[in-house]
């Protein structure tokens, strides 16, 4: 039974059921999971007594055969109720902290609540999923950072761009590789790094090197070096928390601080600074698209403390460091926050390492939120057929009821619309059209985002906005509708 127990916990799909103390009889959804767990464990044994699954099957969905004291029924409720107090920080421990430590094709996607072989969504289906929360889940938490994911919002939203370059990208680490090689310590009959744990290094660092361009001080330097030994032991391939080896991590160490070393690195620097050079506007409208659509998909948004600005910062305790509440309540007070022109944001986006382009985008986000509640958790969502040259370049849909909607629409996969460090804006979008229906004609339509006016258009029969008019201070619009 301890070995079926097991072998149960290990292929439990998700962190747990939800059966309490009043519970008589389990949900759909718990049955589902708990019938999942047994099949596949069984599947995975075959020379296991196949009753022993069956025996475990009966008593997770209390299914209680006849005959039983209510002392003896009580205790089987017990077994399940423990039983799911144990799952939740196995599943935890096993993938989040084991897995995700140790499979990273995108280092972005091994993340709390990511599936890290689901490389991103169809239109399509990033619709149908929105539908479905509107419908079922309208008040469901929408957070982008959390006390325990794994790496800044920001930091992700820049490592996704390398799924749109991969061929760039694999290029670049072999390069590195072949640069740093010297760079590398023999320990333990193999190199340190050997190649995972040195593409995981590469990514980190593209990733949290800040705004302002890679950081070469001792402070973030040490912290760093601290992620990496936090990655490494809960990877538990070359060290562990529970059997630390040292000489490893020093070795680590020393790689770590040589790879940044002008001396003794400048031509990698300089091909890293490149690289970092052609992610980095990319990464930064991947952010600001992240927090339009955190504010008005389905959902109740969430901000992380100090998320207000960029937050590139590593695994925890990294992301737990002190905030500057002060500093960040009088950039929030700044008249030119609340008054700012579409001049000045354009002026904001294109030199967007002081933060105050997200901090816009997020306060507008929120003003609107506060504005247009009854819009923004209605269960109504209308997707918003794009069409033109840049189409699958965009996303658009509607909340709330005709005159007082939000019409949402953002721009995607920046790769290759971003030239010579701009964002793309204006007729950059060519002759791209988002098709609004039951446009108002009397309405006024103004983009949030930008104080801007908007004037619908008509393109092939259809009625919306042309996104060359629309996308002409920055790639988004959240237009509110006015009648």
């Amino acid at each position: 039974l301890t070995d079926c127990l097991r072998e149960v916990i290990a292929c439990f799909p998700v962190y747990r059921t939800y059966v309490t103390q009043s519970t008589n009889e389990i949900t759909d959804r718990d049955a589902r999971v708990i019938t999942l767990a047994i099949e596949e464990a069984q599947r995975r044994n075959p020379v296991t007594n196949q009753s022993l699954f069956d025996f475990m099957r009966d008593v997770l969905m209390l299914r209680d055969p006849g005959g039983l004291t209510a002392e003896q029924m009580q205790e089987r409720k017990d077994f399940v109720l423990r039983f799911q107090q144990l799952t939740g920080p196995v599943t935890a421990k096993g993938i989040e902290d084991t897995a995700f430590y140790r499979y990273f094709p995108l280092l972005g996607l091994s993340e709390v609540g990511v599936n890290p072989d689901q490389l991103g969504v169809s239109v399509d289906e990033f619709h149908f999923v929105q539908r479905l929360r509107a419908e079922t889940r309208p008040k469901g938490i929408s957070a982008s950072a959390t006390h325990d994911t794994k790496r800044g919002e920001d930091a992700r939203a820049r490592l996704c761009v390398l799924s749109e370059i991969p061929s760039e990208w694999c290029e670049a680490v072999l390069r590195w590789r072949k640069m740093n090689a010297p760079l590398r310590v023999h320990h333990a009959g193999k190199d340190a790094p050997d190649d995972i744990t040195e593409t995981f290094i590469y990514q980190s660092l593209l990733g949290g090197t800040p705004p302002q361009g890679l950081d070469v001080g001792e402070d973030f330097i040490s912290r760093w070096k601290a992620s990496l030994h936090k990655a490494f032991a809960e990877a538990k391939r070359d060290t562990s928390w529970t059997n630390p080896d040292k000489a490893y991590e020093a070795a680590i160490d020393r790689f770590v601080e040589a790879l940044l070393s002008e001396e003794k690195s400048a031509a990698f620097l300089a091909d890293f600074r490149a690289f970092l050079a052609r992610v980095k506007v990319p990464g930064v409208l991947n952010s600001l698209a992240q927090v339009i659509l955190k504010f008005t998909c389905p959902g109740v948004p969430e901000l992380y403390q100090g998320t207000e600005g960029w937050d590139h910062s590593f695994v925890d305790p990294d992301n737990r460091r002190p905030v500057d509440f002060d500093a960040l309540g009088a950039r929030l007070g700044n008249t030119s926050m609340a008054s700012a022109s579409a001049q000045q944001i354009g002026t904001w986006l294109q030199r967007p390492d002081d933060g105050l382009i997200k901090m816009l985008v997020t306060t507008r986000c929120a003003k609107l939120r506060h504005d247009r509640t009854a819009a923004l958790e209605s269960h109504r969502y209308e997707v918003c057929r794009v069409s033109g040259a840049r189409g699958r370049h965009v996303v658009a849909f509607a909340r709330g009821y005709p005159g007082q909607r939000v019409i949402t629409i953002v721009g995607r996969l920046f790769a290759d619309l971003v030239k010579d460090g701009e964002a793309p804006t204006g007729d950059a979008w060519g002759d791209t059209f988002v098709d609004v229906s039951e446009l108002i004609p009397q309405a006024r339509y103004v983009n949030v985002l930008t104080d801007e006016s908007l004037e619908p258009s008509i393109s092939n029969g259809a009625h919306g906005f042309a996104l060359s008019k629309a996308f002409t201070t920055i790639p988004f619009a959240v237009i509110r509708e006015d009648t």
